[in-house]
């Protein structure tokens, strides 16, 4: 946008500063559409009334300059707060916005999805047209990117491109889901300080809005955000003694039956004062603010480190009734404790906190000790182990392969077959290392095949893609990668040019942190099952090969995405760990071949996937 079209958008207006509040004008205004909301219909801060104080920090009248809310999920937050907001700017106190999300595709979207929905159901629509006449072509103020209105303008960008992020004045920024921004552009920097820069013009009447859910705690920039302001938390009465508290985990208890399933009926939550129990219909009550008729109130936890900054934190445990009841939250905890995957989730969309990978490396001889708990030799299985699905992992090294044989039962329960050294020249395809491999890849083990080997491509790599494009399927190379994300399913398939097969990538670093907390697990009690993930290992494998497994140590890094967590064996050999990762990556892509849908964000579909198996073995 070109600064004479500025110029004319953001023309002056009168210097009157309305003393409508953000949560008046929605309360007036907003009607939520059906298809966009569960709750459709004229909008009421009565369901959510957390956000109304957050909100009417964005007011004109507010002296807040800048808002931060670092949140789970299911809370309101977007339609509450950044869609009211926005909704506000045009049509009481116009001026410049940039709106800032995920990417460029998500910015696209919202645009659609999100915001054209707002404007026509808030009467607002009409506002939207070219405020100026071009010379050439057609002017609708309306684009994917842009809205035009009286007074100011919306602009809709991803992250990742700095020309856009320095190219206008800005008066409004919003900064939506800021915890996926690149820490840096390129050479350009921050792309979050690009774009506060452009606020400045407007010191004094500007307005920053921080809105997201956590992810890592090396790299948050949401949870920076929220220390920096006043962290502010919900208070909420006790029923019974009235005692002002804010909801903790530890506080919401529950019971399971003999198979570890959920007693719903026990679901409730402990007062940290007088021990009354609340249940998650209690709610409507205690959620209640001073305009609502409650006593429910933000209050702020320290001193914010500048000048009108206001910052809060909020859990699903508030999410209200008719959204994330508590027995739902139990019940996803329940899936998500003993699996640090699903784990690190739980903790940034529920609990709304950034993730922080404590998991230091297992010790080795704590590990083989589990040799003599249920012993068994190497080719075996041990006697309580009901085997579904095998898998090979495979490490190329200049003179050997080293490759383990694994088999998996529900729960990601697993039982190492046997490990090989197949010593030889790996650059000879013809030579007794691959034969021994093809070998390896032609057997049974506790009669079932192996469904998928993944060969490391990393070393030797143009030798690895021949070996694997001689099998038409169940043989395919890979390569690790620590700092890549690949969503939810920690891979991804790529082509190989050249080569009739495909590579899988895999995010090692989140594979190690999964295999690291499943080797801390103990052995069961009698009469109870082996937690999820627990690892059998014959009884004659030595104590070099524990050595290996946990080679890898976690060490903090600072890079251009900011500090992050690696593993790195230094000097120790680690080809037994870098064989269980990609044993523990072959079971992924299996699993995660029964479903349709390929989104790296689309969960793995475990539970299809090993009733499937339980059906084909019964």
């Amino acid at each position: 946008m070109d600064e004479r079209a500025v110029a004319i958008l953001t023309r002056a207006r009168p210097e009157r500063i309305t003393t409508m509040l953000v949560s008046q004008w929605a309360e007036k205004k907003r009607i939520l559409p059906k298809g966009l909301t569960s709750r459709p219909g004229p909008f009421r801060f009565d369901e959510t009334p957390y956000m109304r104080e957050i909100v009417d920090c964005l007011a004109e009248s507010s002296p807040v300059r800048e808002v931060a809310l670092m949140k789970g999920a299911q809370l309101g937050g977007t339609v509450a707060v950044l869609e009211n907001f926005l909704g506000y700017i045009i049509d009481v106190c116009p001026g410049p916005i940039m709106a800032i999300t995920g990417d460029k595709d998500m910015a696209d979207v919202w645009m659609e999805k999100r915001v054209d929905p707002m404007l026509q159901s808030a009467g607002l629509s009409h506002k939207i047209f070219a405020q100026i006449k071009k010379k050439h072509g057609h002017n609708t103020g309306d684009t994917k990117s842009a809205k035009e209105f009286p007074g100011g303008f919306l602009l809709s960008y991803g992250p990742n491109s700095a020309a856009k992020l320095r190219s206008n004045a800005i008066q409004y920024l919003l900064l939506d889901e800021e915890d996926a921004y690149p820490q840096e552009i390129g050479k350009e920097g921050d792309p979050i300080s690009l774009a506060i820069r452009r606020t400045d013009t407007f010191e004094n009447s500007r307005k920053i809005l921080h809105i997201s859910t956590p992810l890592e705690m090396s790299s948050s920039r949401i949870h920076a955000a929220y220390l920096a302001g006043d962290q502010s938390k919900y208070f909420v009465p006790c029923k019974k003694c009235g005692h002002m508290q804010t909801l903790k985990w530890d506080n919401l208890k529950y019971e399971t039956d003999n198979h570890k399933n959920l007693i719903y009926d026990s679901v409730h939550y402990v007062c940290e004062s007088c021990g009354e129990h609340w249940t998650n219909s209690d709610k409507a009550n205690f959620l209640r603010d001073a305009q609502a008729g409650g006593v429910a109130e933000w209050r702020p936890t320290a001193v914010a480190t500048k000048r009108h900054y206001r910052s809060f934190w909020i859990s699903s445990l508030y999410s209200p009734p008719g959204g994330r009841s508590w027995e739902s939250l139990v019940e996803e905890w329940l899936e998500a404790k003993d699996n640090p995957i699903k784990l690190r989730v739980f903790c940034n969309t529920v609990w709304g906190e950034p993730w922080e990978d404590r998991l230091n490396a297992p010790d080795h001889a704590r590990i083989m000790i589990r040799r003599d708990l249920e012993p068994y030799a190497s080719g075996s299985l041990p006697p309580s182990f009901s085997p579904l699905i095998n898998t090979l992992g495979a490490d190329v090294q200049e003179d050997r392969i080293e490759a383990e044989i694994m088999s998996w039962s529900p729960g990601k329960i697993s039982a190492s077959i046997s490990y090989h050294v197949l010593e030889g020249d790996t650059s000879d395809l013809s030579g007794r290392a691959w034969r021994g491999l093809a070998d390896l890849l032609s057997q049974d083990y506790a009669e079932l095949p192996i469904s998928l080997a993944l060969i490391d491509a990393g070393f030797r790599t143009s030798t690895v893609y021949q070996f694997c494009e001689g099998y038409a399927s169940g043989v395919l190379p890979c390569m690790g990668e620590s700092s890549q994300s690949y969503g939810k399913r920690l891979f991804a398939l790529r082509d190989v040019p050249g080569f009739a097969t495909q590579r899988v990538d895999i995010q090692t670093r989140q594979l190690t942190s999964e295999l690291y907390g499943y080797l801390q697990r103990g052995y069961p009690s009698e009469g109870q099952d082996f937690a999820p993930g627990y690892c059998h290992f014959p009884v004659d494998y030595p104590e070099k090969y524990f050595l290996q497994l946990i080679a890898d140590k976690p060490v903090k890094k600072k890079t251009s995405a900011g500090v992050r967590l690696y593993y790195d064996p230094g000097s120790a050999r680690n080809e037994a760990h870098d064989c269980r990762i990609y044993n523990m990556a072959a079971l992924y892509v299996l699993a995660g071949a029964v479903s349709d849908e390929v989104s790296p964000d689309a969960p793995i579909p475990w539970e299809l996937f090993w009733t499937m198996l339980m059906a084909r073995a019964a």
